[in-house]
């Protein structure tokens, strides 16, 4: 085989399309993955929409997949050998330093060509053994959310057993998976969301009980119900974030990786001094924060939520899905081989 599909945006403000491409040969260092399944990302969305300054098409999106390897560069890659069922680590050339990425730093998709594609080519150190309890479609759902919650939750956060933890943004890839990480770790959860559908699949499913951040009166209801929140994963930002700083508990933290809502209000000291309050700003994860994810998703048998699998053929409903919030989970697209 020359050539395979991959999934290809040709100009901003466009669906990406089906494309021949030539099969990527991997280099030395590097394994080539036949794709079975890829998931899609907020990040997927806004490059459509033209939002990475400087990124300009054509490009290959996709930061999170699932397959099998079927070339190595060389027999100094002892990692993985032809065959191996393998999940994509997104973050590329992390550094040396876990503290933050280095200035090298990637994520697969854009500029490097991703995972919406038959084959991939991706450093050997970018991949693992996939969690044997995954189906391809949960395998795909994870690598990107997973290492993003993980990393701002246990890594940046330092979520301890029997905290009570507030996830804002339920239904969201990094939320969800925020609920289940934050519950295998033994914490209380609770959360937000503006859907009240979103808010009652986690009530029915996991017992999560949560607030309609529209409510005039969420903050005092959750303040009331709660009492108080050790740490809260965000991904909003904007005018609500002084809210949320007053729902933290002495010595409370809260960690977030988006800011989807803007720029924050103007943040009082004293909000923040007299109870010992931190701030801590993640995203993505450095490898040792991955496989602490994966040992995390194996120990405990969690399973992403896939809101659905799309066949290839509907690449645009999937897109659709992301533009107008309407997923609960993560959307996978099952790669044709």
């Amino acid at each position: 085989m020359t050539t395979m599909q991959a999934a290809r945006l040709e100009a901003v403000k466009s669906i990406p399309t089906w494309t021949s491409l030539p099969v990527p040969a991997p280099g030395p260092n590097d394994v080539r993955i036949k794709v079975k399944a890829a998931a899609l990302n907020r990040r997927d969305f806004w490059i459509t929409q033209g939002q990475y300054p400087g990124v300009e098409p054509p490009h290959t999106l996709g930061s999170d997949g699932v397959g099998t390897v079927d070339s190595i560069g060389t027999e100094a890659v002892t990692s993985v050998s032809v065959g191996d069922r393998v999940i994509v680590n997104p973050g590329l050339f992390w550094g040396n330093n876990d503290a933050f990425q280095d200035a090298h730093f990637e994520i697969l998709g854009v500029p490097r060509d991703g995972t919406l594609a038959e084959h991939i080519v991706v450093p050997s150190e970018n991949v693992a053994a996939c969690p044997k309890h995954l189906t391809d479609s949960e395998a795909a759902a994870l690598p990107l959310a997973g290492v993003t919650a993980y990393r701002a939750l246990v890594t940046r956060a330092n979520l301890q057993p029997g905290e009570r933890v507030l996830i804002t943004g339920l239904g969201g890839g990094v939320s969800s998976l925020g609920v289940l990480f934050a519950r295998a770790l033994g914490a209380e959860v609770w959360g937000t969301s503006g859907q009240g559908h979103k808010l009652e699949f986690f009530r029915e499913t996991y017992d999560i009980h949560g607030f309609n951040y529209h409510s005039d009166t969420w903050t005092k209801d959750a303040k009331s119900k709660a009492g108080g929140f050790d740490v809260i994963l965000d991904g909003t930002g904007g005018a609500g974030f002084n809210g949320l700083l007053k729902l933290l508990n002495p010595g409370g933290r809260i960690a977030f990786y988006g800011g989807t809502q803007g720029t924050w209000p103007e943040i009082l000291p004293q909000h923040l001094f007299y109870r010992q309050l931190s701030i801590v700003a993640s995203t993505m994860g450095s490898p040792r924060d991955f496989e602490g994810m994966l040992n995390l998703v194996t120990t405990h048998t969690i399973r992403p939520i896939v809101w659905k699998t799309f066949e290839a053929s509907d690449l645009g409903q999937a897109f659709d899905a992301l533009a107008t919030h309407s997923q609960l989970g993560k959307v996978v697209i099952n790669i044709p081989n």
